[in-house]
């Protein structure tokens, strides 16, 4: 496993194998805040893998990622939602493609 700041003592297992799962808030949620915290954060990988995830799962959609972009910089600032919102447009680009590449079933 690569090193990141989610790996040290069993983090990784407490933070998706618990505190996702708990009851209380929806998947929708519980992705919004994360990536609020991580953009907050300047986390930078786990920012583009928690963007993804979001929309790519659909748990998220463009219109509300873009609105949770709009709501940090009011909170946090525009410079530093700047980078929030180049890594939502390049996940949009990357998810849209992969979805255009590997379309759902029909019917």
């Amino acid at each position: 496993m690569r090193d990141n700041p989610y790996s040290g003592a069993g983090i990784l297992n407490f933070v998706f194998g618990e505190m996702w799962l708990r009851p209380g808030l929806g998947m929708k949620e519980r992705r919004l805040i994360t990536v609020a915290c991580v953009a907050f954060q300047d986390a930078e990988i786990p920012i583009m893998s928690h963007v993804y995830a979001a929309l790519k799962s659909g748990d998220v959609s463009f219109e509300e990622m873009d609105e949770l972009a709009l709501q940090f910089a009011a909170y946090y600032g525009c410079a530093k939602a700047d980078y929030l919102n180049q890594v939502i447009a390049e996940q949009k680009q990357r998810v849209t493609a992969e979805n255009r590449a590997d379309p759902a079933p029909v019917g």
